[in-house]
C-alpha cells in the first residue's frame, strides 16, 4: 500500500471523501485532469471511507473532517491504524482551534483549505504525494498589508492557512510575528529564530545629525508621516537620508519627493537602492534610524543599526520593538531609541526634537544603542536554532 514517492512511475492513486456531491465531482475532474494522479474511489459519508481504504488501496486519502455518519476525525484515526502506509489530505473549510489540534495528533500528511484554487489543490497533493518536508520560514504576511481590501485580505489569509497548516514546520524570526501567526492561523505552532548579524566597526555619525530611513519607497513603510513630522521641524539643524527602492510604487515616490521640497535644499536626499560601500557609508555618516513601518515581522534594519551602535524610533505594535530591545517590553527604560505609534505624527515629531535638542537623550540613547550591540547574537545562533525547530 501507497508508498506514493516510490511507485515505479505508475499513478498516484487518490482517493476522495466529501459529503457534497458538487465538490466531490469538481475535485474528481481537477485531480483527473494530472496525468501523475489517478481517482480510484469516492467516499459520501464517513461509514464508507474506511472500507474504501481497504478495497482502492490508495497512496492518498483526501478527506473533508466534516462528514456525515462519522466524522473525519474518527476517520483518520481508523485509517492511520488500520492502513498507516495511507496519506491523509484534510480539505476542510474549518476554523476551530480545537479540530485543528485533533487533527495535527493524528500525524496527518497535510491540510488544504476548501477555499484553494485548484492549482493550490494540485500542488497539495504534489506535496502529499513526494513525501518531502517542507519548511517555512515566515518573513511577513501579505494579508497583513494594511492596504488591503477585505476580499484581497481573505484571499491571502485562505492561501497563508494552507500552506502554514501543510508545513512540517513553520519558523518565525520574532515572538510578536509567531503569537501574530498563532492569532491569525489558528493550529499553526511556529518556532523563533530570530536573525543574528555580522560584525561592523561603529557608526562615526555627522554634524548636523543624519536621520536614516532605509526601506522602499511604499505606503506601508510610511515615509509620508516622517517627513511631514521633519518639515515641522525645519528649525532644528538635521539632515534625512531616504534609502531604498523608489521603482516599486512610483506614484508614491512622487508623493515623497512633493513633500521633500517643501523643505528646506539639501535637508533630504533621495538616494535610491544602495547596496556595498555605498550603503555602508550612508550608514558611518548616520546618528538616528526611524522606522515608522505600519507593519514589520521583526525589523532587520533595526538590528543592523544597533550593530552599529546606532539608536533608532521603531513602530508600536510590531516585531520592531523586539529587534530594538532584545524583548517585546515596550515600556524598557534603557531602551536604545523609542517605541512611537507609526499613525501619531505628533507623538513621533515630539520624540524626534526631543533627541535633536537634548544631549542627555542622545547621549542615553547612544550608550543604550552600544550595550545593545555588544548583545547581539551572531548568525550562527539563528542557524542553530533553526535546525532546532525543523528537528524537532
Amino acid at each position: 500500500m501507497g508508498d506514493a514517492d516510490k511507485r515505479d512511475g505508475q499513478p498516484v492513486r487518490v482517493l476522495l471523501a466529501d459529503d457534497h456531491n458538487l465538490v466531490r465531482e469538481s475535485l474528481v475532474k481537477t485531480v483527473s485532469a494530472e496525468p501523475d494522479f489517478i481517482v480510484v474511489g469516492e467516499a459520501a459519508t464517513g461509514t464508507e471511507v474506511l472500507p474504501q481504504v481497504l478495497a482502492t488501496n490508495p497512496h492518498i486519502l483526501v478527506l473533508d473532517i466534516a462528514m456525515p455518519g462519522e466524522d473525519g476525525l474518527s476517520v483518520a484515526a481508523k485509517v492511520r491504524k488500520q492502513a498507516p502506509d495511507v496519506r491523509v489530505l484534510f480539505m476542510t473549510m474549518h476554523d476551530d482551534d480545537s479540530h485543528l489540534k485533533r487533527a495535527m495528533a493524528l500525524d496527518v500528511a497535510g491540510f488544504v483549505s476548501k477555499r484553494a484554487s485548484a492549482d493550490e489543490f494540485i500542488e497539495a497533493l504534489q506535496a502529499v504525494a513526494s513525501g518531502a518536508s517542507v519548511h517555512v520560514l515566515v518573513h511577513s504576511l501579505l494579508s497583513a498589508d494594511p492596504a488591503l481590501d477585505s476580499g484581497e485580505q481573505t484571499a491571502f489569509e485562505v492561501s497563508e492557512r494552507s500552506a502554514l497548516l501543510a508545513a512540517t514546520s513553520v519558523t518565525c524570526v520574532s515572538q510578536w510575528s509567531a503569537e501574530d501567526v498563532r492569532e491569525r492561523h489558528h493550529g499553526v505552532t511556529p518556532g523563533v529564530a530570530p536573525p543574528g548579524c555580522d560584525p561592523v566597526e561603529e557608526a562615526k555619525g555627522s554634524t548636523p545629525p543624519q536621520l536614516l530611513v532605509l526601506a522602499a519607497l511604499i505606503p506601508l513603510k510610511n515615509q509620508a508621516s516622517v517627513l511631514r513630522v521633519m518639515r515641522d521641524l525645519a528649525d532644528e539643524p538635521w539632515t534625512l537620508q531616504l534609502v531604498g527602492s523608489d521603482v516599486v510604487d512610483s506614484d508614491y515616490s512622487r508623493q515623497l519627493r512633493i513633500l521633500a521640497a517643501d523643505l528646506p535644499p539639501g535637508r533630504v536626499t533621495f538616494h535610491g537602492a544602495l547596496t556595498g560601500p555605498a550603503l555602508d557609508a550612508v550608514w558611518n555618516a548616520t546618528d538616528l534610524l526611524l522606522l515608522t513601518s505600519m507593519s514589520e515581522t521583526y525589523a532587520m534594519v533595526v538590528t543592523e543599526a544597533l550593530a552599529r551602535g546606532i539608536p533608532a524610533v521603531v513602530p508600536a505594535n510590531t516585531g520592531a520593538v523586539e529587534a530594538l530591545l532584545g524583548s517585546t517590553d515596550a515600556k524598557s527604560t534603557t531602551a536604545a531609541g523609542a517605541v512611537v505609534d507609526p499613525l501619531d505624527e505628533a507623538e513621533l515629531g515630539r520624540v524626534v526634537r526631543k533627541w535633536l535638542t537634548s544631549p542627555d537623550v542622545r547621549n542615553t540613547w547612544s550608550a543604550a544603542a552600544t550595550q545593545r550591540r555588544l548583545r547581539l547574537k551572531p548568525w550562527t545562533s539563528t542557524a542553530h536554532r533553526l535546525l532546532e525547530i525543523i528537528r524537532r
